[in-house]
Protein backbone atom coordinates (compact mmCIF):
# COMPACT_ATOMS: atom_id res chain seq x y z
CA UNK A 1 0.00 0.00 0.00
CA UNK A 2 2.73 2.48 0.97
CA UNK A 3 3.64 2.21 -2.58
CA UNK A 4 0.69 2.68 -4.38
CA UNK A 5 1.50 -0.62 -6.19
CA UNK A 6 -1.60 -3.05 -7.43
CA UNK A 7 -1.47 -6.18 -5.89
CA UNK A 8 -2.03 -7.92 -9.23
CA UNK A 9 1.64 -6.99 -9.88
CA UNK A 10 3.35 -7.72 -7.57
CA UNK A 11 4.69 -11.30 -5.57
CA UNK A 12 6.04 -10.87 -2.02
CA UNK A 13 8.89 -13.38 -1.56
CA UNK A 14 11.03 -13.90 1.01
CA UNK A 15 15.02 -14.06 0.41
CA UNK A 16 15.75 -16.45 2.44
CA UNK A 17 13.53 -19.43 2.22
CA UNK A 18 15.33 -21.66 4.30
CA UNK A 19 13.96 -22.50 7.74
CA UNK A 20 16.06 -21.55 10.96
CA UNK A 21 15.13 -22.26 14.45
CA UNK A 22 14.27 -18.52 16.33
CA UNK A 23 15.79 -16.41 13.44
CA UNK A 24 19.70 -18.37 14.15
CA UNK A 25 20.86 -17.54 11.17
CA UNK A 26 23.85 -19.08 9.83
CA UNK A 27 26.80 -17.11 8.08
CA UNK A 28 26.20 -18.64 4.32
CA UNK A 29 22.12 -18.19 4.81
CA UNK A 30 21.31 -16.00 2.08
CA UNK A 31 24.06 -17.48 -0.20
CA UNK A 32 22.65 -20.89 0.25
CA UNK A 33 18.96 -19.88 -0.14
CA UNK A 34 19.26 -17.83 -2.82
CA UNK A 35 21.01 -20.55 -4.41
CA UNK A 36 18.90 -23.13 -3.70
CA UNK A 37 15.70 -21.51 -3.94
CA UNK A 38 15.04 -18.16 -4.91
CA UNK A 39 17.11 -17.84 -8.14
CA UNK A 40 15.17 -20.00 -9.87
CA UNK A 41 11.48 -18.49 -8.66
CA UNK A 42 13.19 -15.28 -9.84
CA UNK A 43 13.89 -16.84 -12.95
CA UNK A 44 10.08 -18.38 -13.22
CA UNK A 45 8.22 -15.25 -12.46
CA UNK A 46 10.40 -12.96 -15.26
CA UNK A 47 9.59 -9.88 -12.82
CA UNK A 48 10.74 -6.62 -14.07
CA UNK A 49 11.71 -4.96 -10.68
CA UNK A 50 12.66 -6.57 -8.25
CA UNK A 51 12.58 -4.46 -4.36
CA UNK A 52 15.68 -5.76 -2.37
CA UNK A 53 14.58 -4.84 0.95
CA UNK A 54 17.43 -4.88 3.47
CA UNK A 55 20.41 -3.25 1.41
CA UNK A 56 23.15 -4.65 3.70
CA UNK A 57 22.34 -8.08 3.32
CA UNK A 58 21.20 -8.16 0.10
CA UNK A 59 23.28 -5.84 -2.43
CA UNK A 60 25.69 -8.55 -2.93
CA UNK A 61 22.60 -10.56 -4.92
CA UNK A 62 21.99 -7.27 -7.14
CA UNK A 63 24.25 -8.35 -10.17
CA UNK A 64 22.54 -11.81 -10.16
CA UNK A 65 19.19 -10.85 -10.20
CA UNK A 66 19.88 -8.47 -12.48
CA UNK A 67 21.53 -11.02 -15.36
CA UNK A 68 17.91 -12.36 -15.30
CA UNK A 69 17.10 -9.40 -16.76
CA UNK A 70 15.06 -7.95 -13.82
CA UNK A 71 16.03 -4.32 -12.52
CA UNK A 72 17.00 -4.25 -9.11
CA UNK A 73 16.02 -1.10 -6.70
CA UNK A 74 17.92 -1.36 -3.00
CA UNK A 75 16.06 -0.49 -0.47
CA UNK A 76 15.19 -0.88 3.43
CA UNK A 77 13.93 -3.91 5.20
CA UNK A 78 10.36 -2.89 6.03
CA UNK A 79 10.13 -2.88 9.18
CA UNK A 80 12.06 0.58 9.06
CA UNK A 81 9.76 1.82 6.68
CA UNK A 82 7.21 3.57 9.64
CA UNK A 83 9.79 5.57 10.71
CA UNK A 84 9.80 9.74 8.82
CA UNK A 85 13.57 8.25 7.51
CA UNK A 86 11.36 5.33 6.30
CA UNK A 87 8.78 7.79 4.63
CA UNK A 88 11.10 9.76 3.06
CA UNK A 89 12.99 6.20 1.52
CA UNK A 90 9.29 4.95 0.47
CA UNK A 91 8.86 7.97 -2.00
CA UNK A 92 12.61 7.18 -3.01
CA UNK A 93 11.79 4.17 -4.30
CA UNK A 94 8.26 5.03 -5.50
CA UNK A 95 9.88 7.78 -7.80
CA UNK A 96 12.68 5.20 -8.61
CA UNK A 97 9.64 3.19 -9.58
CA UNK A 98 7.78 5.80 -12.19
CA UNK A 99 11.04 6.30 -13.07
CA UNK A 100 11.52 2.70 -14.95
CA UNK A 101 7.67 2.26 -15.83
Amino acid sequence: RALDLEPESIAFLNMALCAVANDEYFPKLFETCFTRHTRKLLATLEPDVVLLCGKKQLEPYSSSIESLGTRVILTWHYRGMYTGRGQAELQRVRAKLDELS
